[in-house]
């Protein structure tokens, strides 16, 4: 009987999971994005300032793939600055 009890406590967790997967999934669709909410939230006026964040960013990207390029170079290897020094 104790095998029994174990197969059906594991069903009712993995039924009971499916449900609370299914009321998160249903919450995370209600919300929906508020644009002027989030351009509110970041003290911005216009879609021109956005403008200005989503160039900023871009240009971040960029500086980080060039210092990721640098840092992972072979030919600049820590070693070889530390002996130049």
């Amino acid at each position: 009987m104790e095998g029994m009890e174990f197969v059906l406590a594991i069903v009712a967790i993995v039924f009971g999971a499916g449900i609370i997967n299914n009321f998160i999934k249903r919450g995370q669709e209600s919300k929906g994005l508020d644009l002027d909410a989030l351009m509110d939230e970041l003290g911005l006026s216009d879609m021109d300032d956005m403008d200005k964040y989503k160039k900023k960013i871009n240009d971040l990207e960029e500086r980080v793939q060039v210092l990721e390029k640098l840092a992972t170079s072979k030919k600049h290897t820590l070693a070889d600055e530390i002996e130049r020094l």
